[in-house]
This record gives C-alpha cells, sequence and structure tokens, in this order.
C-alpha cells in the first residue's frame, strides 16, 4: 500500500508540473533578432563568396608570373589545370594587364578547389608585380562567373598595403578591398564599400584549406534587392580590436563562416531601424554566434 501512495503522490505532482507548464506562455521571439540572424547568414554568403573568388585569381596570378612578367600586347593563352580553365595574358596599355580566366559554360568540378564553376573571371592588373608583392594592385570583375551555381556579379578592387621583402612562412600580406556593386545572384544582396584583410596562414600552400585570414575596417553598405528598401550597414565596432577570422581549415557547408570577432550591424527598412552586434565566437569550428539587438 506504502508503495501504491508513493507512486500516486509522484502522479499527482507530475500532472500539476505539466498543467503549470501547459499554463505558461511561450516565450516570445523578439522579430528583430529573426531579421538580423538572417541578413547575417545572407552577409557571410556575401563575404565568402567573395574570398573564394579572391582565392581562385590568387592561384592563377601566382602559377602564371612568368607569363604575367613577360606580358606583350600579343595574347598569351594557357590552359589551367583548375578545371581546365583557358588563361588569356595581354598588356592592354603601358600599365595595364589583363588575365582573364574562363571556366566555360559548363558547371566544373574541381578536384583541387572542390569547387564548382563557370563563366569568367576578368582581372585588370596594374604592372607586372607578383600577388603577394607589396604595392600588387588589381581589378577583378565577373562576367556571368557562377561559383557553385551562384552567379556573381560587381567589381572587387585589390591593393597591397604591406609585406615583407623575403617571402617566409610567417609573413602576412595586408590588403585593401574596395567592393563595388558586389552581388550574389540577381535578386540577392547588393553589396559596395571598403574592407581591409589580412591572410594569417597557409601563403605556401595551394590548398585553400588551411588559409586563415583576418577581417578589419570594414563599412559595407548592402541593399536587399528583392526589397530595394531594407538597407544594412557592417562596421568594425572598434578597428584594430576583435577582427572577424575566417578560418578555411573550418569551412562548413562551403561557406567560410567567421570564428571569431565582433561586428556592428545597423539594418534599416520600412518598419524597423535597428543596430546588431555581432560576437562570432572563440574560434572554435562552428557556427555559434551572439546577436544583440539595441
Amino acid at each position: 500500500m506504502k508503495i501504491f501512495n508513493y507512486i500516486f503522490y509522484l502522479f499527482v505532482v507530475a500532472s500539476i508540473t505539466l498543467y503549470s507548464c501547459e499554463k505558461e506562455a511561450p516565450e516570445t521571439i523578439n522579430p528583430s533578432l529573426v531579421e538580423a540572424e538572417g541578413f547575417i547568414n545572407e552577409y557571410v554568403a556575401l563575404q565568402s563568396s567573395a574570398y573564394d573568388a579572391l582565392n581562385i585569381v590568387g592561384d592563377v596570378l601566382l602559377r602564371t608570373q612568368k607569363e604575367i612578367q613577360a606580358a606583350s600586347t600579343t595574347a598569351q593563352n594557357l590552359t589551367f589545370d583548375d578545371c581546365e580553365a583557358q588563361i588569356s595574358i595581354v598588356k592592354t596599355s603601358n600599365d595595364l594587364v589583363q588575365i582573364s580566366i574562363d571556366y566555360g559554360e559548363a558547371n566544373c568540378p574541381d578536384a583541387i578547389t572542390n569547387k564548382t564553376r563557370s563563366g569568367k573571371i576578368i582581372v585588370q592588373q596594374t604592372g607586372t608585380t607578383t600577388y603577394y608583392s607589396s604595392g600588387h594592385q588589381m581589378s577583378v570583375t565577373f562576367d556571368n562567373f557562377q561559383l557553385n551555381s551562384q552567379i556573381l556579379s560587381g567589381t572587387i578592387a585589390v591593393k597591397n598595403t604591406s609585406k615583407s621583402s623575403d617571402f617566409t612562412l610567417e609573413d602576412t600580406v595586408k590588403q585593401q578591398l574596395t567592393y563595388t556593386n558586389f552581388q550574389l545572384n540577381a535578386n540577392g544582396m547588393l553589396g559596395s564599400g571598403y574592407q581591409e584583410r589580412g591572410l594569417v596562414k597557409g601563403l605556401q600552400s595551394r590548398s585553400i584549406g588551411d588559409d586563415m585570414y583576418w577581417s578589419d575596417t570594414t563599412h559595407l553598405t548592402i541593399v536587399e534587392q528583392a526589397s530595394n528598401t531594407n538597407k544594412y550597414t557592417i562596421v568594425d565596432p572598434e578597428i584594430g580590436k576583435d577582427p572577424l577570422i575566417f578560418d578555411m581549415f573550418c569551412w562548413n557547408n562551403q561557406v567560410y563562416y567567421p570564428t571569431k570577432g565582433i561586428i556592428n550591424i545597423s539594418f534599416e527598412s520600412a518598419s524597423v531601424s535597428k543596430v546588431a552586434t555581432v560576437d562570432f565566437g572563440n574560434g572554435a569550428c562552428e557556427r555559434f554566434k551572439t546577436v544583440t539587438v539595441e
């Protein structure tokens, strides 16, 4: 009988507990957090696609250094081992060398970088300096270029601002990036602005899997083309402190998600104007982030 009474007592307590749980109202989700979360994912996709494209360009420029330095008004045509892309190198003026990287119309799966791509990337390089040289400048544009079925358009201007004279594993290449109407797909986010980034490691390896970048001094304005009204501005809350870290070893679903760093996002729409602070964590290989909306 004692056992039965004890079991009955537990049943009553459990019933009261369940009833009290059912009576509690569900926690309300802040719509601003939902909007911020969606935009952060869009921003990361835009940012990682830019780094993807620049990695392809860097790979080509590093492995055609001799041809670029010997560039003339007569085009040199090469077949690259990455998807057998057709490379054309020609001097278009006294100061400009054009490097065209043409992957053709079919999506080509590549064994080296594990990417599919089609279309063309056009690089206009100032002078014949090598890709990792201090002062190297180029503009990168896209001609119906697709990377993993994402269509890239717009222009990224790149300028190297520092580099030690002797090439060593410890070198850090610092680049200034200027985005002009950079976009994923016709109705995707359209980004323009300025950013600095540094390649921390992976300089001498062709694989992008061991690359690590930091990005800082970011000031990007991004417009949502579908609505043409939602506007986002991404800035670093404090220059030189808590830069974003993109560790390619942590590659997840072919998106270079930041693993560390803090950014501020101001987002404006017809109904709301908010500022969100995003903390991407402590460097672990995960998509965890903390979003605080003011």
